[in-house]
């Protein structure tokens, strides 16, 4: 065999393979939100389920030990992640996600009523870089070379905010081939924890939780606003204590505990 077909035969080879695992991150995805979806979908009659948005972890569960009324049972994940399973039949009481898009497209498809979402918080966006790097100064973080973690803007609106600053800067295009994209908020800022990634676009929350990590500076003086929209959608049965449970959400106590991890708090 001629070395051309040697090297005919491997670039196939190597084709096939990226083929092969790109199928297969698709059957793990799949299988996955089976998974989560089956999960979801146990009897909990007596408790409420709660889907929010990976970046509200740390604060709803806290607040969920404190609440005494009823059990309450959380699924944090990606905000479109979540949207989805609702979409392949999940029946959660309670949605808090990151940004109004993932609710748009549930109004859009009748699960959820427009009338129904309020907005319970506030975040920002905030600039970080790994402790395991020489960190560049605000002036050179996007002229330093460094790769650049930031959510997926087709997968998490964390990377829809970050997609929309880096425009606004007029960086999205000059700096593209320098971002690292991740599944949701967490991952982003574990990438840069680990200093895999040496900087990352994140919540401003999710910066304070962090002592792997320095702030840069947080992001200001743009159009960007990041709401994080409530809304009651489960079955009347549950509806009492779903809007019990919401109440504790607004009460004095619970927005200690919001602002504590850097949330603004919104009566």
């Amino acid at each position: 065999m001629s070395r051309m077909a040697k090297r005919g035969n491997i670039y196939s080879w190597k084709v096939s393979l990226n083929r092969h695992s790109y199928i297969f991150k698709l059957v793990v995805l799949t299988l996955f939100l089976t998974i989560s979806l089956i999960s979801c979908k146990k009897d909990l009659s007596e408790d409420v389920l709660v889907f929010a948005a990976a970046s509200l972890s740390e604060p709803l569960l806290e607040i969920g030990k404190k609440y005494q009324k009823s059990k309450v049972n959380f699924d944090f994940a990606g905000s479109y992640t979540l949207s989805n399973k609702i979409r392949l039949g999940a029946n959660p009481d309670l949605l808090i996600f990151a940004g109004m898009d993932p609710i748009s497209d549930l109004i859009k498809q009748k699960y959820v009523k427009e009338d129904d979402v309020n907005v319970l918080l506030k975040n920002g966006l905030t600039i970080i870089c790994s402790k395991k790097v020489k960190c560049p100064s605000k002036e050179e973080i996007f002229n330093s070379g460094y790769k650049i973690s930031i959510a997926d803007p087709e997968l998490a609106p964390l990377g829809k905010y970050s997609k929309q600053f880096l425009e606004e800067k007029n960086k999205w295009d000059k700096i593209n081939n320098q971002l690292i994209f991740n599944l949701d908020a967490r991952a982003t800022l574990v990438s840069v924890e680990s200093g895999n990634v040496p900087i990352g676009i994140v919540y401003s929350s999710d910066a304070l939780l962090s002592d792997l990590v320095e702030i840069v500076f947080h992001v200001e003086n743009t159009s960007i606003v990041v709401e994080y929209p409530v809304v009651v959608i489960g079955e009347r049965a549950h509806y009492q204590k779903t809007v019990s449970f919401l109440e504790y959400l607004t009460s004095y106590e619970s927005s200690k505990v919001f602002s504590k991890f850097g949330f603004e708090f919104l009566e």
